[in-house]
């Protein structure tokens, strides 16, 4: 197999006049959010990944650097343990006590390393699965495109980790279900947790402004930087988002049912 078939073929061209000015790759980050087809279609000519990652990570930083200090892992655990009482799984204070050192020990940490590790794996994965049914459907597509693109439209979402840290700097305290809810871009928002149960109250949180506009740029840049129609790439990006919204929330209610 030569280098070639591993890495796909070359991005689609999309032409462009020639002489026509370059973005640069600071121009390019907000010009996907105000003139995303213009913008992608210079991402499809040479697509860049680098910049966009280094910028949602760093949104989703200082959104957990104002959040963390805010967050109550006595209220969150005692919450758990709660669920966990109703069920009649009893925890001594001892044990209790415990799980809250690990608890202060290791949130901290993974506040910081989870968006350095998880943001670029789940983005790699993400990337793989569009450059796969493209490819697999005949479609020309590089992973470079591929990978690309899901850097570019991670902005919108790193842009809701922000206000979402704004939102708790109003906030005494809060725990997790409640992050979730700071801002009111999705039913989520409106809808009680209790009532609704984790796994409708996290599918609800799936509708949400900002995983709209993303989705709406996905298909913008995979028509950009592949052979494949926008109504093509609008299909294949909903239907990779409904079924991370339904595994997702499956989790969380297994979650709840299981583990409080």
């Amino acid at each position: 197999m030569e280098m070639s078939d591993i890495q796909g073929q070359a991005t689609y061209d999309q032409g462009g006049p020639p002489g026509e000015k370059k973005i640069s790759e600071i121009g390019r980050v907000f010009g996907v959010l105000f003139s995303p087809i213009k913008t992608f279609q210079d991402i499809g000519r040479k697509p860049t990944w680098l910049v966009p990652l280094i910028v949602v990570i760093a949104l989703t930083l200082i959104s957990q650097v104002m959040v963390m200090p805010r967050y109550d892992l006595e209220r969150e655990l005692d919450t758990r343990l709660d669920k966990a009482r109703e069920r009649g799984v009893q925890v001594d204070e001892k044990t209790r006590d415990m799980q809250l050192a690990v608890m202060k020990k290791a949130g901290p940490v993974m506040g910081i390393v989870g968006p350095l590790i998880g943001i670029p794996v789940v983005y790699l994965v993400l990337a793989l699965i569009y450059f796969a049914v493209i490819r697999l459907s005949g479609g020309a597509l590089s992973y470079v495109g591929s990978f690309s693109v899901v850097c570019f439209t991670g902005i919108p979402g790193g842009i809701k980790g922000l206000i979402t840290g704004f939102a708790a700097l109003g906030r005494e305290s809060v725990i997790g279900s409640e992050v979730q809810s700071l801002v009111p871009s999705n039913p989520g928002f409106f809808l009680s947790a209790e009532k609704l149960g984790p796994f409708a109250h996290t599918l609800m949180q799936f509708l949400d402004v900002f995983g709209i506009w993303g989705l709406a740029l996905t298909a913008i840049g995979l028509a950009s930087v592949s052979s494949w129609t926008r109504g093509k790439s609008a299909t294949l990006a909903i239907i990779v988002y409904v079924v991370m919204a339904l595994l997702l929330s499956g989790l969380a209610g297994l979650g709840a049912m299981f583990g409080g």
